[in-house]
């Protein structure tokens, strides 16, 4: 699986390492203002980057260092995959 490289705590507007309660605040917050039916594409990544950090497990993994190899990060996931990215 290959990751887009972006961070899912800025598109909630936070910085890594946010709290569960700030995680769901922020995204409650953003989706009054980008919900599905206005702006999808936008709603849709809210919920996407929701979905892995309010969920413990998900967000472990996401929290991971990535692993260096051949200029490219990996990072295990739950399910015993990895995620390639360019990310640093």
């Amino acid at each position: 699986k290959k990751s887009n490289g972006k961070d899912l705590y800025a598109k909630l507007g936070l910085v890594k390492g946010a709290t569960s309660d700030e995680i769901e605040a922020a995204y409650h917050t953003l989706v009054l203002r980008f919900n599905n039916e206005t702006e999808p594409q936008k709603y849709e990544k809210l919920r996407a980057a929701y979905d892995t950090l309010h969920d413990p497990e998900k967000k472990y993994y996401y929290d991971l260092p990535c692993m260096k190899f051949f200029g490219l990060c990996g990072k295990r996931q739950p399910d015993g995959g990895m995620t390639i990215s360019t990310d640093n």
